[in-house]
């Protein structure tokens, strides 16, 4: 759960990024910097070399944890267990590769928005999984539930391309319903453990 400096920076420099294509469109990003150069390719080398990069640093960061037993209250976990929470991000990659790969009908190309809006629900469902458990010292769970449906909605693309956009339209609902109600049972649990109301400290009369 180690956060560098740079991500709040990055997180708003990505806002920045967003807002100003919604506000002037993808053509902002076709400027020439160089000959040959677009400001559109500049930004996917950036992006790529910092998704390489953050790999080693995760590994370092999670071997200097352990190794040096930072963890105020330890539970004396090996690497390799420490190394578990990555599964869940590594099946999902995965999945999500095999459906833009392999589609038949290039379902990506056809409607990209739903495709990744689909992809964050479940990463986001995963991120919180991974912070409650952290937060509250349990362990994580190796595999997320909304693989099955994924899985499942794969499996049905191949066999029904005609129908593969509603598959996936189907699959975005389960996910985001889903998705929903896993926050909202948290929250509840939570307002109920420490006996307040939801976004205040105020206690609830006994």
């Amino acid at each position: 759960m180690y956060l560098p400096w740079l991500y709040d920076i990055m997180q708003l420099a990505c806002g920045f990024c967003y807002l100003a294509t919604g506000i002037w469109g993808t053509g902002l990003w076709q400027y020439e910097l160089l000959p040959g150069l677009l400001i559109q390719q500049l930004l996917v080398w950036v992006l790529e070399l910092a998704f390489i990069g953050s790999f080693p640093m995760s590994l370092w960061n999670i071997y200097c944890h352990y190794s040096n037993r930072t963890d105020p209250h330890p539970r004396r976990l090996s690497l390799l267990q420490a190394l578990l929470p990555w599964s869940a991000f590594v099946v999902m990659t995965m999945l999500f590769w095999v459906w833009h790969q392999f589609s038949l009908t290039d379902i990506v190309e056809k409607e990209p928005r739903i495709f990744y809006f689909v992809l964050g629900i479940v990463f986001s469902n995963i991120s919180c999984r991974l912070i409650i458990s952290q937060m509250s010292d349990q362990p994580c769970q190796l595999l997320n539930p909304l693989f099955l449906p994924l899985l499942l909605s794969l499996s049905l693309s191949f066999l029904y391309q005609h129908i593969e956009l509603n598959i996936l339209w189907t699959y975005f609902f389960i996910s985001l319903t889903a998705h929903l109600h896993y926050g909202v049972s948290v929250v509840q649990q939570l307002c109920s453990h420490f006996n307040i109301y939801c976004f205040s400290l105020q206690k609830k009369p006994q």
